[in-house]
């Protein structure tokens, strides 16, 4: 599996993943924008992003932005691979710690 760092729209493009787990945190840029263009050229990717930011306002906009999952970088890791699996099977998945 490709690790691009940092987010490099163009190669995700040409990559073109069926999953994308990515951490949107320390981005300098618009997190949401980010997440927007991503979802642009990666029209059929699940894409699942994982952070510290358990706000619901951040869960919700990036859930709108193209968001299939939300985890939380507190969870477990097998909490986070069933959120991601849950997120493959569904289409959408948040960590109820986002919501609470």
């Amino acid at each position: 599996m490709p690790v691009v760092e940092p987010i490099d729209v163009r190669s995700l493009s040409r990559l073109q993943p069926d999953l994308l787990l990515v951490d949107l945190d320390d981005l300098i840029v618009d997190r949401l924008e980010t997440l927007r263009q991503l979802r642009f050229v990666l029209p059929n990717c699940v894409i699942a992003v994982i952070s510290a930011d358990e706000s619901r306002s951040w869960a919700l906009g990036a859930h709108i932005a193209g968001a299939n999952a939300m985890l939380s970088t507190h969870a477990s890791d097998a909490a986070i691979a069933a959120g991601v699996k849950n997120a493959v099977m569904s289409g959408c998945f948040t960590d109820p710690r986002f919501v609470a």
